[in-house]
């Protein structure tokens, strides 16, 4: 009974901390940035629910999928090993590089600064090696490697870290299309209840064990 009541907390303590990470209130900003979508709703492009829809697919399903979700993955797992640090920079490297345009890789850099140094100054109970790779880092940490690293240091379950970093990213832009076209909460939502399942498998099962 103590050791179920021990796994208990230990399970709450770990599902508080990664609501707290990923509440879009946590001030890192990151209701300021729309990762490229503000301009395609200046140009017309994205104007409905269709069109909503089919930007989120293509966002989640591409980009973010094989850059910021695979980053955090990648730097969850490179943290746990001894050469981590250096994986972690070398990361940071190769995915500053992939993000061409410069809106999204300035958001993320920005993100990523602003979650290191709040944690920092909250004080949450991580290893000391998320402090060595932060200075190592310094202004280049980018928000998918910082919470990767995080993740890891505060002994979080990497796929429920990872189900819950999706699910923010995709509920903060899903805002976003609402407030910016403007459509009804319930519209997209009710999309999206149908649909996340298929990029929650292909973002967290590949490469993995069955």
């Amino acid at each position: 009974m103590e050791c179920q009541a021990a796994d208990m907390k230990k399970n709450e303590e770990s599902l508080f901390l990664l609501l707290e990470l990923n509440d879009a209130l946590f001030p890192i900003g990151a209701y300021a940035h729309s990762y490229g979508l503000e301009t395609y709703v200046q140009e017309g492009a994205v104007h409905d629910r269709k069109t909503a829809a089919e930007w989120l697919r293509a966002y989640f399903a591409g980009s973010f999928l094989y850059s910021e979700l695979l980053a955090a993955r990648l730097a969850y797992e490179a943290f746990m090993q001894p050469d981590g640090l250096t994986k972690l920079l070398n990361l940071e490297e190769e995915l500053r590089a992939a993000k061409v345009p410069r809106e999204p890789r300035e958001a993320l850099q920005k993100l990523g600064r602003r979650l290191a140094k709040n944690v920092q100054k909250i004080q949450l109970p991580y290893e000391a090696g998320f402090s060595l790779y932060i200075e190592a880092a310094q202004k280049s940490c980018t928000h998918p490697v910082c919470y990767g690293a995080l993740a890891a240091a505060l002994h979080l379950p990497e796929r429920l870290a990872l189900l819950h970093y999706f699910y923010a990213q995709l509920s903060a832009l899903t805002n976003t299309c609402v407030k910016l076209i403007p459509l009804s909460q319930y519209v997209l939502r009710q999309d999206w209840c149908r649909r996340p399942c298929r990029l929650r498998q292909d973002g967290l099962n590949r490469g993995s064990d069955p």
